[in-house]
């Protein structure tokens, strides 16, 4: 035991620098790991929005084929829900303001064709967010 105790008395200095070179080891590796979590989280947030983007358009062309200028209340409701969809995804982050700036004169539009909205959205109003209770307040103001 005490040549042992003496073998590493005498090889400290190694010993130290060795254990310092698994300490910088392992900071690289930590730092490493770090940035590639930081590349494969940016990768999937774009996944995230550009699968939000698809599913928007694709339920958007489909939701285009019902609107008719003047539709009954009952008809309105599926087009408002898709626009507080939308709405939702623009505040969640993942439906940039390229895209938005278009949606909120989309919406102006289908506004401007349904003299039957006023009776939907009395009715209808409270079972929405207030944030998008007060963003329609603000495009049938600006649009209507």
């Amino acid at each position: 035991m005490g040549r042992c105790r003496a073998w590493l008395e005498s090889r400290k200095e190694v010993i130290a620098a060795v254990k310092d070179l698994f300490t910088i080891g392992a900071a690289v590796i930590a730092l490493t790991s770090i940035i590639v979590a930081s590349k494969q989280l940016r990768t999937t947030g774009a996944s995230i929005r550009s699968n939000t983007v698809y599913q928007i358009s694709h339920e958007g062309r489909e939701i285009s084929k019902t609107i008719t200028a003047n539709m009954s209340p009952d008809k309105i409701g599926p087009v408002v829900n898709f626009m507080h969809s939308v709405w939702n995804q623009h505040r969640f982050g993942t439906y940039d303001d390229e895209l938005w700036r278009p949606f909120r004169e989309e919406v102006c539009e289908f506004l401007r064709s349904q003299s039957n909205f006023d009776d939907y959205w009395q009715r209808n109003q409270k079972f929405f967010a207030q944030g998008f209770v007060s963003f329609m307040a603000e495009r049938r103001k600006r649009c209507v």
